[in-house]
């Protein structure tokens, strides 16, 4: 048995609950459904990322001010910078 899953906090589990269901998203519903997206760094991608180095409630926050702001039925490219947060376990 992996030691990673005896130390696995509710917070742990429930950020890798999201990644796998953004990860099901980009698998399966993303393809169907084509290129879409108004921004150069995807919803999907940026969900991941925020997922990845902050915490649930707050990545969750930010993904849903992002997919409220995106509109794909109007089509521009915005670079927009990915929030810096210092990874897990990682001293700020």
């Amino acid at each position: 048995m992996p030691w990673n899953l005896l130390r696995a906090t509710p917070r742990r589990v429930l950020r890798d609950s999201l990644l796998l269901l953004v990860a099901g998203y980009r698998r399966w519903v993303s393809p169907r459904l084509g290129v879409r997206c108004a921004y150069r760094v995807t919803c999907s991608r940026y969900a991941t990322h925020v997922l990845e180095r902050a915490p649930p409630s707050t990545a969750v926050a930010l993904t849903l001010n992002r997919l409220y702001h995106c509109s794909s039925t109007r089509y521009r490219v915005e670079l927009e910078e990915l929030p810096d947060f210092a990874p897990p376990g990682h001293p700020s």
